[in-house]
């Protein structure tokens, strides 16, 4: 719910209080609106897809039946890979912070650290 990076912010209290509800409406309504695409993207079609790639299904897709009531927690946890899995979560932001780091860098002039620090500042929703 950031508003900008400080350039303009309410002074007066009934600016602050329309701001906050603003923002709790705004945030609201964002959730509604993707609440539905979420839901389509956590539909069988997302494990075909997978399927579908080679190098994914042999590196990620690995089953494990935790629905087996014989295997205990720690064999269940020696047959899923984390590592792989962690470095299959951070494959999006990792892509996403160099982009726009990238485009801050080259295309608005930033410097290099600059253009990382923008990155990362508007992908935490800090500024």
């Amino acid at each position: 719910t950031t508003v900008g990076y400080g350039d303009y912010t309410p002074l007066t209290a009934l600016g602050k209080v329309f701001s906050a509800v603003y923002s709790v409406l705004g945030f609201t309504f964002l959730m509604a609106a993707i609440a539905p695409w979420l839901t389509f993207m956590q539909g069988k079609w997302r494990e075909r897809l997978l399927e579908s790639i080679p190098l994914v299904r042999r590196a990620f897709l690995r089953k494990v039946d935790t629905s087996d009531m014989s295997l205990t927690i720690q064999e269940i946890n020696r047959q899923i890979n984390y590592p792989r899995r962690y470095a299959l979560c951070m494959v999006a932001p990792l892509l996403v912070f160099g982009l726009v780091g990238l485009i801050a860098w080259v295309v608005e002039g930033y410097g290099l650290i600059d253009g990382a620090y923008f990155s990362l500042i508007t992908m935490s929703t800090i500024g």
